[in-house]
């Protein structure tokens, strides 16, 4: 055969499944570490606790919502606080 075949056809889905799970997972550790760094006058205690919190729980209970909430997070949120910011410190 000249034809390459696909990676889910060598490995299966149980791959693409695998590594799909492993970018969710570090897109929230990076939200998570991002969250936790930022200095209370851009987001203040509870506001910390709850994208922690959600951003974990959302992941692990159910994977899609907490991978929605890091990728909204890291896409509007997080801008939108180093705008007014360098960045976190």
């Amino acid at each position: 055969m000249t034809v390459k075949p696909m990676l889910a056809q060598i490995y299966g889905p149980d791959l693409i499944l695998l590594l799909l799970g492993l970018a969710g997972f570090v897109l929230v550790v990076w939200t998570v570490i991002d969250v936790a760094r930022r200095p209370r006058l851009q987001l203040n205690g509870k506001q910390k606790a709850v994208w922690i919190i959600g951003v974990i729980a959302g992941w692990y209970l159910l994977f899609l919502p907490g991978l929605i909430a890091s990728i909204i997070y890291l896409t509007r949120t997080r801008k939108e606080l180093d705008r007014f910011t360098d960045g976190p410190s």
